[in-house]
């Protein structure tokens, strides 16, 4: 009797194990997810603050500049990013085989050139010196800044500095004009800087995306569904609680809660069903700005060669619902 009941205890002793095995084996890898700090981006973080992401291991990395993201995903310490479509075609073009699975925000006026005080136009920026960050969303913005003013590229110094760096740079009087984006713009304007170009005279050219590596996409299965609901969850309540958010918002982004809201004047936030609608047929809308984008970065040697984008935009991540 007492072998036998030895035995049982055993048998029940393996079958917990087996359990527990199989259920530590099914738990997914953190997800990690790259940012540099952007309004547009900031709903993931708005997600976790709101705990949307406690079931599944989703882990934000909050990086300096797009440039250290850029770094991150190529050098697979994350998985996911947010960039701009230009900038996950660089990835590409690296042969880092990538895919984008939502839009995040459209730049209507959040993407600035800013000068000093005494600069109250484009063209009095021949021969001053323009901070601007060494990636594609900043040769974007400064090659259509000085198409603007009938300005080359030899009429003004460029000062490579990364987005964290802008605010600095124009304290310390070391450029004169910086090629910047929110928070940063937000900051800059309130200290007294004139607004000189913005997002807004290059319609639908700046579009923040989800990207995700495609070998990832097997081991976070369930954290990369997590992921893009709690964005756009997180979306729908800034736009119905905007003063809830704007306070939970304020310190990660360094303004106050009102400077919060005033920052989303310059962006457009596809809701869920918006980018449905951006995804829809072939060629869909993102596939035909994808494609503008891939001809102006050519024809400006942004990218070196032509990627293949047929296969870049990936729906099947979008929830059917909030």
């Amino acid at each position: 009797m007492l072998l036998l009941r030895n035995a049982g205890f055993f048998l029940l002793t393996l079958l917990i194990l087996s359990v527990l095995f199989a259920c530590s084996a099914e738990q997914e890898s953190p997800l990690r997810v790259g940012t540099n700090i952007w309004p547009g981006y900031e709903p993931f973080y708005l997600a976790r603050e709101l705990g949307y992401y406690e079931q599944q291991p989703v882990h934000l990395v909050e990086l300096k500049s797009a440039t250290e993201v850029i770094h991150a995903i190529r050098n697979n310490t994350i998985e996911a990013a947010a960039l701009t479509i230009d900038e996950a075609m660089l990835l590409l073009e690296l042969n880092i085989d990538v895919c984008i699975i939502a839009v995040t925000d459209i730049s209507n006026g959040g993407d600035v050139v800013l000068g000093k005080p005494g600069i109250k136009s484009l063209s009095q920026l021949k021969g001053k010196r323009i901070a601007v960050e060494h990636t594609a969303l900043g040769a974007l913005m400064l090659g259509a800044m000085l198409k603007k003013a009938d300005l080359s590229i030899n009429d003004v110094l460029v000062v490579p500095k990364t987005v964290d760096e802008h605010v600095s740079a124009y304290r310390k009087n070391k450029v004169d004009a910086v090629v910047t984006f929110e928070p940063y713009r937000s900051i800059l304007l309130a200290e007294g800087a004139q607004l000189l170009f913005d997002s807004r005279a290059i319609p639908e050219q700046i579009i923040d995306v989800l990207v995700i590596r495609k070998d990832a996409v097997k081991n976070h299965t369930q954290s990369i569904k997590t992921l893009v609901h709690g964005f756009f969850k997180a979306a729908h309540y800034l736009k119905e609680k905007p003063q809830d958010a704007a306070k939970r918002m304020a310190s990660r982004l360094n303004l106050t809660p009102e400077e919060v809201l005033l920052s989303y004047d310059g962006l457009i936030m596809p809701s869920l069903n918006d980018n449905k609608r951006l995804f829809k047929d072939k060629p869909s809308h993102l596939d035909q700005s994808a494609q503008f984008l891939l001809k102006l970065m050519l024809q400006e040697k942004l990218i070196s060669r032509a990627v293949k984008i047929d296969d870049l935009f990936n729906s099947q991540w979008l929830p059917e619902n909030l």
